[in-house]
């Protein structure tokens, strides 16, 4: 006869404590689940296919000298020498498939396992809020599988209260179901009993998951011991991330001071410069591009000019004035996004409150690319995320280059310097803090009269050129000559990237926007009908010289707002929600409330579905069109 087991059945399991005291519970449901599978051929209890006798058959009940005769039984798994326990796979033969008889034979005989105290109280005595808590408590714990020891019980040998009971949750993402493995100590023997065995077969992801921690574990750790005014340079592989704590010293990034003793992870593509004034001991953890030392760095200059635009701030409230207002100009890929970042954390750190003014339609640091915006500092940026982004102020612009429509670049600018003004007069504080404007790479042609433009609509006081000898002889020879330009190196470790890194890096801001720092949020999706909404894109197409009216030039068509209707080829776009109240209101300068992108479009019921930050319905019916397409991807 042969004994079989459904996966839906309760089975016992019973093997020496002392084998298993120092193995982990999914050691038991590997072992479970690998016994599970096994043909029902190949699970006879006897060797000879009769059943068991009664008296070698295991009993739910440990009694006086079993053990004995448990141990003798030919048919006992070596539990304490398979490799998931730690020791050397099983020994061949008849003993690498022993099977037990299913919990239903048992519990006919013996009748049902023995249950601690705290499982035979009455429904009564339940607390709902205590169970929700240690639950909650166990799903936020760092391991997929968390421990919970309850000391209830009495020993059979001991007479004392030492039993205790191991639960073991396991959940699968999107599903409700999960497995526990209860197991009851007494004496010097364990009992196993999984409950809800058909939950065994999702266990093997969360294996690999276990696998991968223990691989994280083992990711290579390098500590770096810098000496005064020198940093520590990095950049992060492809698909890995990357922890850095401060063991000793003191350092910052990028002008934020870094926690002694805290870890820092840094994401796939990262690249960071460590700096110390005095020294300090870094440590690495994970695998890096390239990670090294390096005492040519600009920061004393950088400095410097921090401490330059701190004696005009103090300057400017004795004199009861405004304070500086700077502008980083240069290139691409020279470093005008970490030096903002660098002079901004320096004046917050002395308690100052700049503004940040974002004019790099590329890159999107206030929000997402295709914007401009300003921001006011009051902390200095997280380490990981970057500044804090509460209550920016953003404008459509609709693509990621200033030349497609430059006229629509210079008016926006026009009006951030008119608002960044509007709150100097009434807020004395950010006045005296001044701003600080970064800009895009585009420092020839047009692009060169765009930061003119830019200089003049803020009033700048001090220009900052970045690697660039040639546009700061032009600046300095076209501003006014109160206006200080200065020339600074850029940074050893600043690097070139690629226009796929750059696409990566828009993308990624994107998807940051709806779903959050490393996917803490979650998206709304809902439609939206034709009829409730009005959607425009700013700009018409271009057109020959020919064909226009006559008096009207080329560039007033840059800023026309074209109705657009909805179809197919709208999917993937980007919607700015206009903060407008009608079409009296000029589109093209109201800030904007927030961003949706529109995932499908269905002509026949005349609506199309929405990705949103927000749930419906929408604050505002007056949307822009970007040129920008995201697909969510991941």
């Amino acid at each position: 006869m042969t004994a079989q087991a459904g996966l839906g059945q309760a089975v016992l399991l019973r093997f020496p404590y002392s084998q298993v005291s120092s193995c982990s519970t999914w050691g038991f449901a590997h072992f479970l689940t690998s016994w599970l599978v096994v043909p029902a051929s190949r699970r006879s209890w006897d060797p000879d296919g009769e059943p068991t006798p009664a008296s070698r058959r295991p009993s739910p009940f440990p009694a006086a000298g079993e053990r004995a005769h448990w141990g003798d039984n030919p048919q006992q798994p070596r539990l304490g020498n398979h490799w998931l326990l730690g020791g050397s796979p099983p020994r061949a033969g008849r003993n690498r498939h022993a099977s037990y008889p299913p919990a239903r034979r048992l519990r006919k005989q013996y009748g049902p396992p023995p249950l601690p105290p705290s499982a035979s109280r009455s429904k009564q005595s339940f607390n709902y809020n205590s169970q929700k808590a240690e639950r909650l408590r166990e799903l936020n714990s760092s391991r997929p599988f968390s421990h919970n020891y309850i000391s209830q019980g009495t020993s059979r040998d001991r007479g004392s209260s030492i039993a205790q009971v191991r639960n073991r949750f396991c959940f699968r993402r999107g599903t409700g179901r999960a497995w526990r493995v209860v197991g009851f100590r007494s004496g010097r023997e364990l009992v196993v009993l999984p409950v809800w065995v058909r939950g065994l077969c999702r266990l093997s992801s969360y294996t690999e998951k276990m696998g991968e921690e223990a691989s994280d574990d083992k990711k290579p750790t390098t500590k770096f011991e810098l000496e005064r005014e020198t940093e520590l340079r990095f950049e992060v592989e492809a698909s890995q991330s990357v922890q850095l704590e401060l063991l000793a010293g003191m350092a910052e990034i990028f002008g934020t001071e870094l926690t002694r003793n805290k870890k820092f992870t840094f994401d796939a593509g990262a690249k960071v410069a460590v700096f110390t004034w005095h020294g300090c001991s870094l440590q690495l953890s994970g695998r890096t591009e390239v990670a090294y030392v390096s005492k040519d760095t600009p920061m004393l200059l950088y400095l410097n000019t921090h401490t330059a635009l701190e004696q005009m701030r103090r300057q400017a409230e004795k004199e009861e004035e405004r304070g500086p207002r700077v502008m980083v100009v240069g290139p691409t890929d020279v470093g005008k996004s970490t030096v903002c970042r660098l002079l901004l954390n320096y004046a917050v750190r002395l308690g100052r409150r700049p503004t940040y003014v974002e004019l790099d339609v590329g890159q999107g640091s206030v929000s997402i690319p295709g914007t401009m915006g300003a921001l006011y500092i009051e902390r200095p940026a997280d380490v990981e995320e970057g500044f804090s982004i509460q209550a920016p102020l953003v404008y459509h612009f609709g693509s990621t280059t200033p030349g497609t429509n430059i006229k629509l670049y210079n008016k926006i600018t026009s009006r951030l310097a008119d608002v960044f003004n509007q709150r100097c007069e009434v807020n004395r504080r950010a006045s005296v803090s001044g701003c600080v404007i970064n800009t895009c790479g585009w420092v020839k042609g047009s692009g060169y009269q765009a930061l003119v433009h830019a200089a003049s609509a803020f009033e700048v006081d001090v220009v900052v050129v970045l690697d660039q000898e040639r546009l700061y002889n032009e600046l300095k020879r076209d501003l006014p000559h109160f206006v200080r330009t200065v020339l600074l190196p850029k940074s050893g470790g600043v690097v070139e990237r690629s226009k796929d890194f750059r696409r990566e890096c828009r993308d990624e801001r994107i998807r940051e926007y709806f779903y959050g720092f490393r996917g803490c949020f979650y998206p709304h999706a809902f439609n939206v009908k034709f009829s409730d909404v009005k959607i425009y894109k700013v700009g018409a197409p271009t057109i020959p010289d020919s064909c226009l009216p006559l008096g009207m030039s080329q560039e007033d068509n840059q800023l026309k707002l074209v109705p657009v209707t909805p179809g197919r080829d709208m999917v993937h776009h980007l919607l700015s929600v206009s903060t407008a109240e009608g079409t009296e209101e000029n589109l093209s300068e109201t800030s904007v409330a927030g961003f949706i992108v529109v995932t499908s479009v269905d002509l026949e019921h005349q609506v199309f579905t929405v990705l949103s930050p927000a749930p419906r319905p929408l604050p505002k019916n007056f949307l822009l069109i970007m040129d920008i397409r995201f697909m969510d991807l991941k």
